[in-house]
């Protein structure tokens, strides 16, 4: 590991900071210079697009790059330059860069996702073990995920000692050839290999694929009540806050934010609340946003009154303060009206 990659592992750049530093634009970098050692040499140290940091000391008189200071040699001089320009490294990561959580920016992203969709955030309980994060259901408290920082040669023997970040995700038993043929994912690391496996995070294992992937797993830890319908939902809205009738009358397809996991072709129901009391609309999910959130698409408006609470409450509704999944004898009545009506 490079003295730049040791450094900079756990830090990521402050881009506001990064000009006021002396880092100037080039292209899809940024670049530092400065001379050290009496103008002997130059420290050039550069930032990309995805926060690397790599960095060459250059010999100004010969106008050569001094490899020395990135080997291990017995040298007096090479280890007094080696000094000031990691006196130059520590000086910028100091002040242009700032702590982060993960090595890998995908790891960041599947962080932020398990959290804005499903409100599961991720902890880290072995405080011996900080490069391991665990990803539970907030619910139950049982994980499907593990955000974790090994060596490469963990995976493959052949390769260098290099630190990278994997996500261990539980897959049916059925898919594991399918996605053990795909580049970047690995038989899991240190978990059971039967339905477990290691993503290798910014290997070119697409975003999408790791929301699929998650979500995947996360439905290992899901319970479904005999009760319940599996995908019929009620979402409580407050007119006070929010004109969801008058959203509607603008545009059919709203986006709704919920920590519950809603998937596409699933039936939402909204209830307003008081003075209304009563469900207002039905929609569709039809998809989801980068950012999580539901799109929903309306499929009938309801009257005023046509469905109150006390109706609901008389077919199995026992709350409408939270984003819920139908009583099967709510869904049912509603289905059976739904249908009624159509024949007529």
């Amino acid at each position: 590991m490079s003295l730049e990659s040791e450094l900079f592992l756990k830090l990521k750049p402050d881009r506001e900071k990064l000009e006021a530093c002396g880092f100037v634009p080039a292209g899809s970098v940024s670049v530092f210079r400065r001379t050290f050692m009496d103008g002997q040499f130059e420290a050039e140290v550069t930032v990309d697009e995805k926060g690397k940091v790599s960095g060459r000391v250059m010999d100004t008189e010969l106008g050569e790059e001094y490899v020395l200071v990135h080997a291990h040699v017995r040298s007096a001089f090479a280890a007094a330059v080696r000094s000031e320009y990691l006196e130059i490294l520590e000086e910028l990561a100091r002040t242009c860069f700032v702590p982060k959580d993960y090595l890998s920016a995908q790891a960041e992203y599947a962080a932020d996702l398990v959290l804005s969709r499903y409100g599961d955030r991720p902890d880290r309980p072995w405080k011996k073990e900080n490069g391991y994060t665990v990803i539970r259901n907030h619910e139950n408290r049982k994980w499907y995920g593990l955000i974790g920082e090994i060596t490469l040669d963990k995976l493959m023997p052949e390769a260098p000692e290099e630190k990278c970040e994997i996500l261990n995700v539980k897959v049916p038993e059925g898919k594991m050839a399918e996605y053990l043929a795909i580049p970047g994912i690995w038989p899991a690391f240190h978990m059971n290999k039967k339905n477990w496996i290691s993503v290798l995070l910014d290997s070119g294992v697409p975003d999408a694929m790791i929301a699929q992937l998650l979500a995947d797993s996360r439905s290992f830890t899901e319970t479904r009540k005999a009760d319940l319908a599996p995908s019929d939902w009620l979402v409580p809205a407050n007119p006070a806050y929010f004109d969801v009738l008058g959203a509607f009358r603008q545009r059919k397809t709203l986006y709704w934010h919920t920590k519950k996991k809603m998937q596409a072709g699933d039936t939402v129901y909204i209830y307003y609340a008081t003075p209304y009391s009563c469900l207002v609309a039905r929609c569709l999910v039809t998809g989801h946003a980068d950012d999580g959130a539901n799109a929903l698409t309306l499929q009938e408006f309801y009257e005023r009154g046509r469905y109150p609470l006390s109706l609901l409450k008389e077919h199995g509704c026992r709350t409408v303060r939270f984003v819920t999944r139908l009583p099967q004898e709510l869904k049912t009545f509603l289905d059976d009206t739904r249908k009624k009506e159509n024949e007529q």
